[in-house]
């Protein structure tokens, strides 16, 4: 057993292992532009060879070895073997949904996924911070914008306000109409009068020039129209669990082993989300690798 043991805790082994694992990660960082190296069978191998290396060196010197020296190495197995897990294991796709329907394929490039839970798309939210303002610009001043009001310019033109919108779209006959309840095409509609003149405008937030109308001078600029994050409210099911929960860009909920995280949404429809959804079952062996590094380091120190 012991002659066994020192021939996979051997320098000989060790060394190579490191070497060709070390080329590996470098050529995975410098050039492959396909698919990652961490999950191909040969890489695995040699990262489980590394492993059971250590564990033998480890395994000859458990009895005269200093327990901080244990904790160090024991640590450091921990951190190889999760990494190892995570490149075998980790799962990581796109869940795409839409308010009212039950989903549970997520999807790759190249394939898709059943998951073992549903997820029911509640809502989806754009957040602000605050609510946006509207402002017309006009000869070098300023003006904030509601809609209904009135406004007398120093060249004595009268504007009034039509209708403000937050995502405004054309519908049949040159309607005006909100696609969406976020400000993604924010526009105001105007009329204005000068003299015995009157003319309707509408400026558009992202345009330099109104669409309609002869006055270029007119400009309209919305503040506070970023979106200051995202979020989807989600039902999840599986079995008889089931679960309501608010996923946000930073604030994801785990689920079944899961890892929901708010991944983006389409403008075009404000009744859709998309979920990545994670799982990595090297995270843990990890953490507890460098807590135990940590615990080998402080009785170091001492």
């Amino acid at each position: 057993m012991k002659s066994m043991l020192r021939a996979a805790a051997g320098l000989k082994l060790f060394f190579p292992l490191l070497f060709l694992l070390s080329a590996a990660l470098a050529w995975e960082t410098a050039f492959n532009r396909g698919a990652p190296v961490y999950g191909r069978w040969w890489f695995m191998a040699l990262g489980a060879a590394l492993l059971l290396n250590t564990a033998a060196c480890q395994a000859l010197r458990f009895a005269s070895c200093p327990r901080r020296s244990l904790l160090l190495h024991g640590g450091i197995l921990l951190v190889i073997g999760g990494a190892f897990a995570s490149g075998a294991w980790k799962f990581s796709a796109q869940l795409p949904l839409t308010a009212g329907y039950e989903a549970n394929e997520a999807r790759t490039e190249k394939a898709v996924y059943r998951l073992p839970f549903s997820v029911k798309l509640i809502s989806f939210r754009v957040l602000y911070d605050g609510e946006p303002a509207y402002y017309l610009s006009a000869g070098g001043a300023s003006y904030p914008l509601s809609s209904g009001a009135v406004l007398s310019l120093p060249d004595g033109t009268a504007v009034k306000v039509l209708g403000l919108f937050r995502d405004l779209g054309i519908g049949p006959g040159g309607a005006r109409e909100e696609k969406s309840p976020y400000y993604f095409n924010p526009a105001a509609e105007l009329e204005v009068s000068s003299g015995a003149a009157r003319e309707r405008v509408l400026l558009f937030a992202d345009l330099a020039a109104p669409h309609g109308g002869g006055r270029p001078d007119l400009l309209l600029r919305v503040e506070g129209a970023r979106p200051a994050g995202y979020e989807s409210e989600v039902e999840l099911k599986a079995g008889g669990e089931e679960l309501r929960a608010v996923i946000g860009v930073n604030a994801p909920v785990s689920f079944y082993g899961y890892k929901l995280y708010q991944h983006g949404y389409d403008p075009a429809d404000p009744a859709s989300s998309t979920l990545l959804v994670k799982r990595d079952p090297g995270v843990w062996p990890v953490y507890a690798g460098f807590a135990l590094i940590t615990a080998g380091l402080f009785l170091w120190i001492l």
